[in-house]
């Protein structure tokens, strides 16, 4: 016996051979060619969603900075008068 592996969705994102979509994408036996593309694919998606991750945060830092760079800004304006 031989395990298959498959990618897996909470939505019908993949195309099957009959053009129907599918929760559910077969990959392929462990070491198959289809197998390890799919582990590499994988590890790149992960880079993926974890630099968009420091994006978000960087971005929300961002904000932060920008409001309180403001409200320092405005009080000195206010006490400046």
């Amino acid at each position: 016996t031989y395990w298959y592996y498959k990618w897996q969705s909470r939505e019908a994102i993949f195309v099957t051979k009959s053009g129907k979509k599918s929760r559910h994408k077969y990959i392929g036996k462990a070491g198959s060619p289809a197998f390890l593309l799919a582990v590499e694919m994988m590890k790149s998606r992960t880079k993926i969603e974890g630099l968009q991750q420091v994006k978000h945060t960087l971005e929300l830092g961002l904000e932060d900075l920008v409001s309180e760079a403001t409200r320092f800004i405005e009080k000195s304006q206010k006490q400046g008068k």
